[in-house]
């Protein structure tokens, strides 16, 4: 009776535990594809509108871009990130990129605990169409630590 006492004890810990918090996740193979997909089309021509939150969630952002000949405009509503440089989906997928190698330099360095790219891609365009970033150090997420989520709303094609 003790040890199945015991073994529901571990059993309640390890499923409560959550073991995300630390290690290292990003799936290169997958970001690859898509990437490789979404160039193949040649799409130079489209918009879309950008929706996301950073670090603590205090930064709500809200943006329109049009891109004509692989030249993207942006513009925010009231909530503007001063510091945004992605204007078409090949600055999103080369800032992804960035971010990631940065993280796992800082990740073998023992800078951060935690790197998790958690990216979900059209299926059809291939773009990322959703992400969560997370990069922390320490179990309480407020020590250091970059928190980003985005999410791609009413992508078209406007002229090829």
């Amino acid at each position: 009776m003790k040890k199945l006492i015991l073994l529901f004890f571990l059993l309640c810990i390890f499923v409560s535990c959550s073991f995300d918090e630390y290690g290292f996740e990003f799936d290169e193979k997958s970001f690859n594809i898509a990437k490789e997909k979404w160039e193949s089309l040649g799409l130079e021509n489209y918009s879309f509108d950008i929706y996301g939150e950073t670090c603590k969630f205090t930064d709500y952002f809200h943006g329109n871009v049009i891109v004509n000949d692989n030249i993207g405009k942006i513009s925010f509503d009231k909530y503007t990130l001063k510091e945004w440089n992605i204007k078409t989906f090949d600055d999103l997928f080369s800032e992804i990129y960035k971010s990631y190698q940065n993280a796992k330099k800082g990740y073998s360095a023992g800078k951060y605990d935690l790197v998790s790219y958690k990216i979900d891609y059209d299926e059809t365009y291939f773009y990322p169409k959703s992400a969560e970033i997370r990069v922390h150090k320490g179990s309480d997420k407020e020590v250091q630590g970059v928190l980003f989520y985005f999410y791609i709303a009413d992508f078209k094609i406007l002229k090829n």
